[in-house]
């Protein structure tokens, strides 16, 4: 098969979250002989991303879309298209096919792969038109879950035949050695017992129901401690509710962070108390770490987890559900750590970025070959 292909990778914004890290992973591990990939983003990128695409070492082209609809971004897109000579185009979620499609069509581009990450609720009004572009655009799409893939079938009409799960994977390199955690830094001692989240501090990730959870916790654990690593709109209304609750001696906020890894080995129980979810990052790195997982069962968080193998499932928005899980996992640690130690075995066989990166290969290859 001649090569290398050119690939474009079109993402509605690169900010710091989920959906970038997997294309920067898929980007990092796909064969340079067989591909030469190539990043876009509908909107500049924010600040902090500019070291992570350096590092990529791949061109990278960024838009700047405004509000609503700009359909004068097709036209602009096809040009860049057509200008870098693209062979397939690889976009991410809804915001990124609805221009990338047919601007690709318009370019003479018939190999287009939509990858869906979470199922966008507040555009239901405009999944009738959404669903309308990707079968007249896509040639093929992939969804993270299998949840999102029927949403595809059954929700958008979009052919079963063509549409496949590609679970997401990621380098898992900085979890290979066992290091210690950085409970100084945040002043636990050997005896405090950390629940830890990760996540964007939004109505999505549920953290005020994991917060409201911890009064109930701390009567049977009265040394539970909560470590919330992220940012984002809620904070400042999850540092009120922790003084509402009387709390705040026991809930710390760490803003966005970087070392993800040692912030993983200080928590002895990850909490993931979203509402909804594609398939997160931060179940992976959790199992990557060893760490015993509680999670809503929502979205493919399931999938994740092994269908409650590697880690404990509960309905979400149930504060009660969560207090009686987190209370398990710490009163009873052998058979919670019994299932992370399994977990942690799973992630480096089957979810590593080189594993995704072999699917979405062999996916090109099928479409660039006819």
């Amino acid at each position: 098969m001649p090569g290398p292909f050119q690939v474009m990778f079109v993402t509605p914004a690169f900010v710091y979250g989920g959906l970038e890290r997997v294309i920067l992973d898929l980007v990092k591990a796909l064969d340079r002989e067989r591909f030469r990939p190539m990043i876009c983003s509908l909107y500049p990128p924010a600040p902090g991303m500019k070291p992570r695409l350096d590092a990529a070492g791949v061109p990278f082209f960024a838009f700047d879309k405004g509000d609503g609809v700009n359909l004068r971004l097709v036209g602009q897109l096809a040009r860049l298209f057509r200008r870098e000579r693209v062979d397939l185009v690889n976009a991410h979620d809804i915001g990124a096919t609805f221009y990338a499609g047919p601007a690709a069509r318009l370019a003479g581009i018939r190999r287009v792969v939509h990858t869906d990450h979470s199922q966008v609720l507040g555009l239901r009004r405009r999944l009738g038109l959404f669903g309308a572009v990707l079968r007249h655009t896509a040639a093929r799409a992939t969804t993270v879950s299998e949840h999102l893939r029927r949403f595809l079938v059954e929700k958008l009409h979009y052919p079963a035949a063509r549409a496949q799960v590609i679970p997401n994977g990621m380098d898992l390199s900085a979890y290979e050695k066992s290091e210690p955690g950085l409970r100084p830094e945040f002043g636990f001692g050997p005896a405090d017992k950390v629940i830890g989240a990760c996540g964007r501090l939004t109505e999505q990730k549920g953290m005020l129901h994991l917060l409201r959870a911890l009064p109930g916790l701390l009567k049977t654990q009265p040394a539970a401690r909560l470590l919330i690593v992220g940012d984002g709109p809620q904070r400042a209304d999850l540092a009120a509710e922790a003084a509402r609750l009387g709390v705040g001696d026991r809930v710390t906020l760490t803003g966005n962070r970087d070392d993800l890894p040692g912030l993983m080995r200080t928590m002895d129980v990850f909490a993931l108390p979203s509402l909804w979810e594609g398939q997160p990052l931060v179940l992976l790195e959790a199992m990557a770490a060893g760490v015993p997982i509680v999670a809503t069962d929502v979205g493919g968080d399931a999938e994740v987890v092994g269908g409650g193998k590697y880690g404990a499932l509960i309905p979400p928005a149930d504060e009660a559900a969560l207090t009686e899980a987190l209370r398990q996992a710490l009163e009873q640690p052998e058979p919670a750590r019994r299932r992370a130690e399994q977990a942690r075995a799973h992630v480096f066989a089957d979810r590593t970025h080189t594993a995704m990166a072999r699917q979405y290969e062999s996916l090109f290859e099928n479409l660039l070959s006819h």
